[in-house]
């Protein structure tokens, strides 16, 4: 059975190089990278510019949420599925420029999804002028409603009265336990 994946062959030697490992296989033609993020921070960019054009779709794969090994055949690795899974695992583990572009991936996409005050403010400001101008009096009224209480003008009271009351089950056909005065 002849394996097509360069990096089994290299690690059939006794003692193989890990640069050889973790490299792109020579003669192998770049894969079009396609951009999984976009647009792509210029932090992003210069992680992924470090990285060959296959391991850099490899980590683009990754951070998009496939399964190593499936992220590495579909950046353009040609070998088997175990194969891909050893040398997927290999390179997350052991190539540091993968490892450095996947935490800037992820900071980056981390900082993205980062739902602020000032976010959620804007989007009210939205919500209030589309109940305006649909003439939507409910709908401007509860955005105004939910803006207030964000921002500290509105405060919900709790009724403190029953506090240390307990609460009670009444059962229909039980009567209550008598209460003892004392």
């Amino acid at each position: 059975m002849q394996h097509r994946c360069y990096y089994y062959n290299v690690a059939r030697h006794k003692n193989p190089d890990p640069a050889d490992l973790l490299g792109d296989p020579p003669g192998k033609p770049p894969v079009e990278e396609a951009s999984a993020l976009a647009p792509q921070s210029a932090e992003v960019q210069q992680a992924l510019a470090k990285l060959a054009p296959k391991k850099a779709q490899f980590v683009l794969n990754v951070c998009a949420g496939m399964v190593p090994a499936d992220a590495l055949m579909r950046a353009g690795w040609e070998c088997t599925r175990a194969v891909a899974t050893s040398t997927a695992g290999r390179l997350l583990r052991e190539d540091d420029a993968v490892k450095d572009a996947i935490a800037v991936i992820k900071a980056d996409m981390a900082k993205r999804a980062e739902y602020d005050f000032q976010k959620f403010m804007a989007e009210m400001d939205d919500a209030m002028t589309f109940a305006r101008d649909t003439k939507n009096a409910t709908a401007l009224v509860r955005a105004i409603e939910l803006k207030g209480k964000a921002s500290g003008h509105i405060v919900e009271r709790v009724d403190q009265r029953n506090v240390n009351a307990g609460f009670q089950i009444q059962i229909e056909g039980v009567a209550p336990p008598k209460r003892k005065n004392g």
